[in-house]
């Protein structure tokens, strides 16, 4: 079959719905990308083609393992299985997913979703239930909150019923024995107020046939006369005239692709009381073995796990001895260093052995250290400033002695910069002063020559403009309330040796 459109991505445990000649197809999943579903596509039975919806409203979460029935062309989307954060708070034994009890109506006319909150107890969050319409009735039987990978007996076997006029919910008690707490099964109308209930996995795969009277609300249990039934769980069921065909599934060896047949009025035998007890036996011998092979399987487990242990504690144990060797050997060759170095020794070898000090032990701090009585505070630096040069221009050098200029700085409050140096041996200042940027409180006093016979450097000339302002910029340089003293002159003048070529003062 050909068919055209937006043809949705490969997923399972999906619903698709029939209203008129549409089917409605929601949600989903992927199991190689572990990837969930919420959106809604459409499939048009007579032009073959597919459309994705975008419907208005707050759609269900992503989830699979839902059921989708159909009240007044309206359908009603009823638990599932949403992905969760693994190990948070809603995280179903640690495996990532959550199991959902809400109620979701989707309206085709509108395009339109809607979220219900039903007064009474409704069923606990679950999967892979069967949910049938009577009227203007749901009745939900089975699924189970586990992720169905091992062989358990999670399923449920309670029934519920959701009046769709009241918008309530209603456990209903029944008579008789129910069906096997299971999941996966298939739930069909077959008229006259009964619904039929085959297959399913509980703490095994299923072929059982139950069938609830709504008038009476009683459980019967009938037997196939017809061809054996596969045990399956996850198939499909369709009432057709009065047969229901069974297709698809699953078993715990594989999958199936064949179509089983039950004729609902030639081929159904109601189960005698006596039978039943029969069966309920049966399924309990059924159920010892299947324990008594889990203990068996226990069993060996516990005996491959001791059996590691014992291997593992061997092992520890040799390490053990090898580590108490290495000791005892480190020891020993500790041992003979020690004699061999004291041979040495006597020999007259120089000790070169650490010798070990005591340290003092360290001062112990006061609790609370005292509080200083006068706190000194920094007035705030000033942005400092720069003064451009421009190139210097040297004069050829002559014959001759040469007075270098000497340069003038800004000097900190409390200094004097004025008059001539005390040092007889430093040149006399210069009518050409110029001025150099250098950090506030730092001055640099003229060079002094030490030696008396070398030659002057040359003369350099600056422009006049780059004399030191009246009011330099510094002028609140920091520290500048700390008493200074200029030092003392030397007392005696300084004296060179030309034979030494050194100065003494």
């Amino acid at each position: 079959m050909r068919v055209r459109g937006e043809i949705p991505a490969i997923r399972e445990r999906h619903s698709a719905t029939l209203i008129g000649k549409k089917i409605y197809v929601f949600g989903g999943y992927c199991r190689g990308a572990e990837l969930y579903y919420n959106n809604l596509y459409v499939f048009e039975t007579e032009t073959l083609n597919w459309t994705k919806l975008e419907p208005r409203g707050n759609p269900p979460d992503r989830r699979c393992g839902h059921s989708a029935s159909v009240v007044d062309g309206k359908i009603w989307i009823f638990g599932g299985r949403v992905k969760a954060k693994k190990g948070g708070l809603f995280d179903s034994e640690g495996s990532g997913v959550m199991y959902k009890n809400d109620l979701h109506c989707y309206d085709p006319v509108t395009n339109e979703w809607f979220r219900y909150e039903p007064r009474g107890i409704g069923p606990s969050g679950r999967a892979l239930h069967a949910a049938t319409v009577v009227g203007r009735k749901i009745y939900i039987f089975g699924g189970a909150n586990s992720t169905g990978f091992r062989n358990d007996t999670s399923g449920f076997c309670d029934l519920y019923e959701l009046d769709i006029d009241n918008m309530c919910w209603t456990e209903c008690e029944t008579h008789n024995t129910p069906p096997s707490p299971c999941y996966g099964h298939s739930a069909t109308y077959i008229g006259d107020d009964k619904i039929l209930y085959f297959g399913g996995k509980g703490y095994q795969v299923l072929n059982d046939i139950h069938i609830l009277e709504l008038k009476t609300m009683e459980w019967k249990q009938f037997a196939y006369a017809g061809n054996p039934l596969v045990p399956r769980w996850g198939h499909s069921a369709t009432m057709h005239d009065t047969r229901i065909l069974i297709f698809g599934g699953r078993a715990s060896h594989g999958y199936y692709n064949s179509i089983d047949v039950i004729d609902t009025r030639t081929e159904l035998l109601e189960l005698k009381p006596e039978e039943q007890a029969k069966e309920k036996v049966k399924r309990k011998v059924e159920e010892k073995n299947k324990t008594r092979e889990a203990i068996g399987n226990l069993q060996n487990t516990v005996s491959e796990l001791q059996s590691m242990i014992e291997v593992l504690g061997e092992q520890l144990l040799s390490q053990k001895k090898l580590i108490s060797e290495t000791r005892g050997a480190m020891v020993s060759l500790k041992k003979e260093n020690e004699e061999m170095r004291q041979q040495l020794i006597d020999l007259g070898a120089p000790d070169t052995r650490r010798s070990e000090k005591t340290l003092p032990p360290p001062a112990k701090l006061p609790a609370k250290l005292p509080e200083p009585t006068q706190r000194l505070s920094e007035p705030a630096l000033p942005p400092q400033q720069t003064y451009t040069t421009p190139p210097v221009q040297h004069q050829p050098r002559t014959s001759g002695t040469v007075q270098p200029s000497a340069p003038s700085y800004p000097f900190p409050s409390g200094i004097r910069s004025d008059g001539p140096s005390s040092n007889p041996l430093a040149p006399a200042p210069s009518s050409q002063p110029f001025s150099f940027p250098f950090p506030s409180g730092i001055s640099q006093a003229p060079p002094t020559r030490l030696y008396p016979n070398e030659p002057e450097e040359p003369k350099s000339e600056y422009p006049s403009d780059l004399r030191r302002p009246s009011n330099p910029p510094f002028s609140n340089p920091p520290f500048s309330n700390l008493p200074f003293t200029r030092p003392p002159n030397p007392s005696s003048q300084p004296q060179y040796d030309q034979d030494n070529d050194t100065t003494h003062y």
